[in-house]
């Protein structure tokens, strides 16, 4: 008897764990993160200069001990969204708010900050914005 409720206590324990992975997955597959991938580039200087072009987040060209700022327009057009924001490649740069949440029709802008001291490098610094958004 006791081989049987040991049985038991297994195939139960396998049920629970597959039940627990089929609704991970049915969550996630209703609520799909999505990820979209700007590219981000500093220049450390010895002069301050703007780069307008629209192709990525260029912060321009500024002087060490320096601080600059970029805004990011996030949207939730059709659905309420939770978002991430992520930046990587350029240890100095980073959002003001990492995740936030946005309602159906809300517009929010974050600034992104560059805030350099005076040992960084003169140099010009690549990386990259990544925004995670999922659904909610």
């Amino acid at each position: 008897m006791h081989k049987l409720t040991q049985r038991y206590l297994w195939l139960l324990l396998f049920a629970v764990i597959i039940l627990i992975f089929l609704t991970a997955f049915g969550y996630y597959m209703l609520h799909p993160v999505t990820q979209q991938v700007i590219p981000v580039d500093i220049t450390i200087g010895d002069y301050t200069g703007i780069n307008l072009d629209d192709d990525a987040i260029h912060f321009g060209t500024l002087k060490p001990g320096s601080l600059a700022q970029r805004p990011v327009r996030l949207r939730a057009d059709a659905y309420d969204v939770e978002i991430t924001l992520l930046v990587e490649g350029i240890p100095f740069v980073f959002p003001e708010q990492e995740k936030i949440v946005l309602r159906k029709g809300e517009q929010e802008t974050i600034r992104l900050f560059a805030v350099t001291d005076l040992l960084t490098p003169r140099k010009t610094y690549e990386g990259r914005l990544i925004i995670l958004s999922k659904a909610l």
